[in-house]
């Protein structure tokens, strides 16, 4: 662009240079025509330099549309794989009967992956609810002196009572 740009004006100093010394053996009525022609070709550089640049705007405009349309068209297709992973999950949790209050724990980017997840809950779930070993009972067990139970300091009283 910049060598189209530079070629005119060398052309146009060139024809300068010529007119220049044409101008002379003219006259009077050559020299106005002369004249009006350059400024009529100094308009014509300048319309043609207005006309480009709103050419460039326009695909300029062009450009940035496509680019927005690009956008969209990623962004839609986000949904489109966010929706497609949504409802693969829910297909999931509903084939392998996750309760509904443990559904957000069933996470992946594929069926694959949520299934593996679901069942990894499943038998998460399985294995806390297995009977385990029971919780120690303070009221069992062998007692002393005939107290069950009670307070360390009233157990201390009625062993030290039994021993004196």
């Amino acid at each position: 662009m910049a060598d189209e740009q530079a070629a005119p004006a060398v052309e146009s100093t060139e024809n300068t240079e010529v007119a220049q010394s044409d101008s002379a053996e003219l006259g009077e009525g050559g020299k106005k025509a002369l004249e009006a022609e350059r400024k009529a070709r100094t308009a014509a550089e300048a319309s043609a330099k207005e006309l480009k640049a709103q050419i460039d705007a326009i695909n300029d405009a062009k450009l940035t549309e496509t680019q927005r349309l690009e956008k969209q068209l990623s962004e839609l297709q986000a949904n489109y794989q966010a929706s497609q992973i949504e409802s693969a999950r829910n297909r999931v949790i509903a084939t392998e009967g996750v309760p509904a209050t443990l559904a957000d724990f069933v996470v992946g980017d594929s069926e694959q992956a949520l299934q593996a997840s679901a069942r990894a809950l499943l038998a998460a779930i399985a294995e806390a609810s297995k009977p385990g070993t029971p919780a120690p009972d303070p009221s069992q067990g062998a007692a002393t002196g005939g107290a069950v139970g009670g307070s360390t300091a009233s157990q201390f009283e009625s062993f030290f009572n039994s021993k004196i």
